[in-house]
């Protein structure tokens, strides 16, 4: 008997590469994002929201912070004795050098966990993509339109996955890079038992890309529709893009959008003292985090939990991630501070609008 339950497939080392340092020692899914989140917290809430209790998290390498932030899964009541949250290590067939070569060549080793699920519906997802699409509605228009597969897209004229579609949303045609209607976001709900069916013929042909397998060689024998969704949509593909989607969060518009509040966004809980602002500060149109100490002036800013601003210091248009010290008298611009960075007194740094200057993790300047 058919069931509306959906399970979720998370994909948390999807490009990685595209971030440079920010993911040299963490999974994209781990990055920090909006002065208190890391990048999966959107999708698995995204999925909570829409019914889901039971996530298959699909790793590479760089995961133990990705562990440690979802741990049992609780904040996303994914902590349970069946179902829950299940994570699954690199798993790499013959000749693929101890990684898997795509998503659907990862989702072999996830076999036995989709023919023992209960669900009719499999929402995928990878983290790099920053939206607040609703799945419970992406999941009635697959239903609706009796979709097997039904993509997550955006109108825009040119992507890495371009799509186009008929009148009645199904899609006819998809291409990697080029122009074309809509731009496949690399989120998608797809029957459980198709999904099946497609690893285990990609496995037999040594086959390991979805989109090139399923979407562009059998975009037009499979049942595939086009949900468009015209809410913000960014995806952090560059350390530029990461630091623009950051800096449009000092928008109220898209802070309502990504995070609206009948749909909160949940993250690990960490209990910090408030903010600490000393006599000579000046915060302005900036996101600051708990356990702070501010000191100088912050101007358009994301500042994440624990970080110190000294006497005098001025930081502006730049992202401090958790547990990072700036000097006093310091002066910083257009920067992206990791985690633990220390910026010492009278210090002066700057990037660029288009070219902001990232600091690595526990560097000391």
């Amino acid at each position: 008997m058919a069931n509306n339950k959906m399970t979720g497939i998370v994909f948390s080392n999807s490009h990685d590469d595209a971030l440079g340092g920010l993911t040299a020692r963490r999974s994209m899914g781990s990055v920090p994002f909006a002065s208190r989140y890391r990048l999966v917290d959107l999708v698995l809430s995204r999925m909570a929201h829409a019914g889901v209790d039971s996530v298959a998290v699909v790793m590479q390498n760089n995961y133990h912070s990705l562990m440690e932030h979802i741990g049992s899964g609780k904040e996303w009541d994914l902590s349970r004795k069946r179902g829950g949250i299940a994570f699954f290590p690199p798993y790499s067939s013959a000749g693929s050098a101890g990684y898997s070569r795509g998503t659907l060549e990862s989702m072999t080793g996830l076999l036995g966990y989709l023919q023992s699920s209960k669900a009719d519906y499999i929402a995928v997802s990878d983290c790099d993509v920053i939206c607040g699409v609703d799945l419970s509605d992406v999941l009635e228009y697959h239903i609706a339109h009796k979709a097997g597969i039904t993509l997550i897209c955006t109108a825009s004229s040119h992507g890495k996955v371009m799509v186009s579609a008929g009148e009645d949303g199904r899609m006819w045609e998809a291409t990697r890079g080029g122009e074309g209607e809509w731009m496949f976001n690399n989120m998608y709900i797809i029957n459980r038992q198709l999904l099946i069916q497609l690893v285990i013929e990609a496995a037999s042909l040594n086959q390991y890309s979805f989109v090139d397998t399923c979407l562009i060689q059998k975009g037009r024998e499979l049942p595939i529709y086009c949900y468009r969704y015209d809410g913000f949509c960014r995806a952090a593909d560059s350390m530029q893009s990461y630091f623009d989607i950051s800096m449009c969060l000092l928008d109220p518009a898209v802070r309502s959008a990504l995070f609206p509040m009948d749909r909160p966004v949940y993250t690990r809980v960490q209990d910090e003292v408030p903010v600490k602002y000393g006599l000579s500060a000046a915060v302005s149109n900036s996101l600051v985090a708990d356990g702070c100490i501010i000191e100088g002036r912050v101007e358009n800013c994301i500042v994440f939990r624990g970080v110190r601003i000294g006497h005098g210091a001025v930081v502006k248009n730049s992202i401090i991630m958790q547990g990072s010290y700036i000097g006093n008298g310091a002066d910083l611009d257009y920067c992206i501070c990791d985690k633990g960075v220390l910026v010492a007194d009278n210090r002066r740094l700057a990037g660029y609008a288009t070219y902001p200057l990232y600091i690595p993790r526990d560097t000391r300047v």
